[in-house]
Order: C-alpha cells, then sequence, then structure tokens
C-alpha cells in the first residue's frame, strides 16, 4: 500500500467516509491535516489530471488541500482545520 492518490474521486469519497466518522467521535473543534511529511513523488506524471484541472503538476497538492478542505467543511462547517505544510498556502 502505497499513498492516497489524489488525483482519483474515490479517494475523496473514502477521506469524506472517514472524516464523517471522526467528527461524531472527537468533538475537538480542531483538526489537524498534517502536510509536512507527504512524499510528493506520487504526484509525478498526472498528465491527464493537470489538463483536465488546467493545473501544473507543482500544483497537484494545493488544489487536493483545496478540495479536502471544502469536503470537510460540508461535513462540518464548524470545525477549524490545520496544517503542517512547509510552505505557506492560501485555501480561501
Amino acid at each position: 500500500m502505497g499513498p492516497l492518490d489524489v488525483t482519483l474521486d474515490r479517494t475523496y469519497e473514502l477521506i469524506k467516509d472517514i472524516f464523517a466518522e471522526i467528527f461524531t467521535l472527537f468533538p475537538d473543534p480542531l483538526v489537524h491535516l498534517g502536510g509536512d511529511e507527504v512524499v510528493l513523488t506520487c504526484l509525478s506524471n498526472k498528465t491527464e489530471f493537470t489538463k483536465a484541472e488546467k493545473i501544473e503538476e507543482n500544483e497537484i497538492e494545493l488544489a487536493y488541500r483545496k478540495k479536502q478542505r471544502k469536503m470537510l467543511k460540508d461535513l462540518n462547517s464548524t470545525k477549524k482545520f490545520i496544517y503542517w505544510m512547509n510552505y505557506e498556502i492560501n485555501l480561501e
């Protein structure tokens, strides 16, 4: 097993199901989504995805984080999401 492929819709279905359960188990207002230990080599050679999304290969992680954040906000709009990134990003 390797990293989740963020270019596949079924990955988001899985993430949504997992976080729906996590949100019911842990009422904390903050959710840490990590990011500092992500190995990005799994995002190489995703030409079909980058063309469809009209993004560059180096923007795949940002596209994933934006989609992830929207999906999780839709699940629970009161949660605040925290990231530990090696660089600053704007998800708004």
